[in-house]
């Protein structure tokens, strides 16, 4: 299909520098990328006007750039290419009690799992900077932490067969495979304790059914990776500083030393030691993870700071938080953007937040209030 359309000279400098610095085929791919991505974030927007959550869960089909070498399920929001053979087809359409019975053993740590001496140290980070603008902070749809824990833990499982890198294609699609069945397994557990939607372990999971191949794409390049055309890794692993690209190709990964010591800390939800339904992390492994982030990864440091401080200064609803970050949406970036992308980044900070105990919501209705807790204050100062 051919479509002609007016666009004034301001709009094509935009394209032309897209052009030059996004990798893509020409100006149909990226006006494809542009309006898929548009329809993703107004549909995130309307549901938000609507009252109906406000915490935006990531829509079941996630907007991605396309090939013309790949027909099917969507690619990865943002430039770049999956970390998973397109050809492969994930046949899921099981029923939950089917798949429901256990976590699944890759995620699970047995004595001797884990190969010692496999991991590397994090890169150090040469320009260290202060202050992060809200497009420098982690992708908004990285909402959840539990699957930073599983997927470190079966990639350190798997580690010690590919002692030169792990190849990314053949173990990222056997991880999302495996989490397909995970997020049937926790789905079932949030049901039958009646979780509410700010407490519910399958969020971010990708699920089976009829969308589960797109489900398993989204979770594959969102919490595992993906890699640009300029060989760029991304995703929340690389985000977190737990796994390294290694040059060459095929593309291989390698993790951090702190993703092997976080893999081996035992887990309520993968080990079985929950002390109640609603539990995601020990506390030790709520420990690791702040640690590592005020060390490791200073743009979620910075994210983190801000929420509290803002929260801590009145701004308690939705509303009043994306007032007080609106400072931090440069010009450039706000120019493009619709204010869905502040929606959904500060939607996930402050998920992952809660996830680690940083924050508390308190909900009335449609309506939520946030609270900061004592161990904010501590990772405030410290």
């Amino acid at each position: 299909m051919i479509l002609y359309f007016k666009i004034n000279a301001r709009l094509k400098e935009i394209i032309d520098n897209l052009m030059k610095i996004g990798g893509y085929r020409d100006y149909s791919e990226l006006l494809a990328f542009a309006v898929e991505n548009l329809y993703t974030v107004e549909l995130e927007l309307a549901e938000k006007e609507s009252g109906t959550s406000e915490e935006i869960p990531p829509p079941a089909v996630t907007a991605r750039r396309r090939s013309s070498s790949m027909r099917g399920p969507a690619r990865k929001i943002k430039r770049g290419r999956p970390l998973m053979a397109p050809s492969k087809t994930v046949h899921a359409h099981v029923s939950v009690t089917a798949r429901t019975q256990q976590v699944p053993g890759l995620f699970q740590m047995t004595s001797g799992a884990v190969a010692n001496g496999i991991a590397v140290p994090v890169p150090e980070n040469n320009t260290p900077e202060t202050r992060f603008t809200l497009d420098r902070w982690l992708f908004g749809q990285i909402n959840r932490l539990l699957p930073l824990k599983t997927n470190c833990r079966a990639l350190a499982r798997v580690a010690a067969d590919f002692p030169g890198g792990i190849p990314v294609e053949e173990t990222f699609y056997r991880i999302g495979t495996e989490a397909l069945s995970l997020g049937d397994y926790l789905a079932d557990h949030d049901a039958r304790h009646q979780l509410d939607r700010d407490s519910q372990l399958a969020t971010a999971f990708p699920r089976g059914g009829p969308e589960a191949d797109k489900s398993l794409l989204r979770y594959v390049n969102l919490f595992l990776g993906s890699v640009t055309a300029q060989g760029k890794f991304s995703g929340m692993l690389q985000a977190y500083r737990m796994a390294v690209l290694l040059p060459g190709q095929p593309f291989r990964i390698q993790l951090t030393e702190p993703a092997l010591r976080f893999a081996v800390l035992a887990n309520p939800v993968l080990d079985a030691c929950q002390t109640n339904p609603r539990q995601k992390f020990s506390r030790e492994e709520i420990i690791f993870l702040l640690e590592h982030i005020r060390k490791y990864v200073p743009e979620e440091a910075f994210a983190f700071r801000t929420l509290i401080q803002a929260i801590a200064d009145g701004a308690t609803t939705p509303d009043r938080i994306e007032i007080a970050l609106r400072h931090l949406v440069p010009d450039e970036v706000a120019r493009i953007r619709t204010s869905s992308f502040l929606v959904s980044q500060r939607s996930g900070a402050l998920s992952r937040m809660a996830d680690l105990g940083l924050v508390e919501r308190q909900r009335a209705g449609v309506r939520v209030i946030y609270r900061i807790t004592s161990q904010a204050e501590s990772f405030m100062y410290h």
